[in-house]
């Protein structure tokens, strides 16, 4: 499956600098979305041919995209990767999109929600980088309990404003890659804590 918009049809829809949805895979296939304004947005994803096929999307640079709810059409959804989205501030309810595998957001100033993330029981890769800001604080690390099977955590961001400690040795114990800002480190219950 494979669908090119020509640089003319982008041109009607506001100016996209590009929208491509290209087959990955026999069984899937991919959205981009780079500059898209909101209003193209839905003409974008109104041109997803089978919204069951698709398995991975790539959103970068939307300064004007609010809100990743849309992603709720797509249940087959595995990879999303969304980078350079200034006004987004929450996640999605990934409980919606049940096949996601890896979730990277990177560079979205606005975002402190992740309550969206309660729902990822399948969710293997999380990257939240903050990195020009890392002064930005999440309002809980709590959804972060129910990602059983998690195996790659890569957390940027100062702290969180509820004070809920994490004890990773518990809840991941198949965890292979932890990075986190030195800031977090009050957040994680170490192997000394939990033997006090």
């Amino acid at each position: 499956m494979a669908l090119h918009v020509s640089p003319e049809i982008l041109e009607q829809y506001h100016g996209f600098y590009s929208l491509a949805l290209d087959g990955m895979t026999d069984d899937g296939c991919a959205l981009v979305l780079e500059n898209v304004p909101a209003a193209g947005l839905r003409a974008a994803l109104e041109a997803v041919p089978e919204p069951d096929a698709l398995r991975t999307v790539l959103i970068k640079s939307c300064p004007e995209l609010q809100s990743l709810s849309f992603l709720e059409n797509f249940p087959a959804l595995e990879w999303v990767y969304v980078r350079r989205c200034p006004a987004v501030a929450a996640l999605w309810d990934t409980a919606r999109t049940p096949a996601l595998r890896g979730l990277a957001v990177t560079d979205c100033k606005k975002l402190r929600d992740i309550s969206g993330l309660d729902g990822a029981a399948a969710l293997e890769h999380l990257f939240l980088q903050y990195s020009a800001w890392s002064a930005v604080k999440l309002e809980s690390l709590a959804p972060l309990r129910g990602l059983c099977a998690l195996r790659t955590l890569d957390l940027g961001c100062r702290g969180a404003k509820d004070k809920v400690k994490l004890d990773f040795n518990m809840l991941y114990p198949q965890l292979d890659s932890l990075t986190i800002t030195p800031s977090l480190k009050e957040y994680f219950i170490t192997n000394t804590e939990a033997g006090r």
